[in-house]
């Protein structure tokens, strides 16, 4: 799934995303995925880091919660075993983080939920 929502965001304008721990470095603007089990046992959640330069603050918002929004609530995609899995918004930080690399950083949470439908 990691590989579907980088190949999704990748659709949109900023091009350089990849997952957590994957050793790729960008320059800003990026995108990082981060997969993590919810811990109330409900799915999978997809944390959606985007990183912008430091004065650019607005494009981060704008794309966090207008881009990453339209490309990723409601999404739904088939597995390689024929299951559908549908990504909603679980959470959306508001804060600015400043990272290791200097570049500004918000986040949107997304929940793929463990029920599976299959296409069967």
């Amino acid at each position: 799934m990691l590989t579907k929502i980088e190949e999704r965001l990748k659709t949109g304008t900023i091009k350089n995303a990849t997952y957590f721990g994957s050793g790729l470095q960008f320059q800003p603007p990026y995108v990082v995925i981060k997969q993590e089990p919810d811990p109330v046992g409900r799915g999978i959640l997809f944390r959606i880091i985007a990183h912008f330069q430091s004065l650019q603050i607005d494009w981060l918002d704008d794309y966090l919660e207008i881009e990453v929004m339209n490309l990723l609530n409601n999404w739904e995609t088939t597995t390689s075993k024929g299951n559908s899995n549908k990504l909603m918004v679980d959470d959306y930080v508001d804060i600015v983080v400043t990272s290791d690399d200097l570049t500004i950083s918000k986040e949107m949470v997304f929940l793929m939920p463990n029920v599976a439908i299959s296409n069967m």
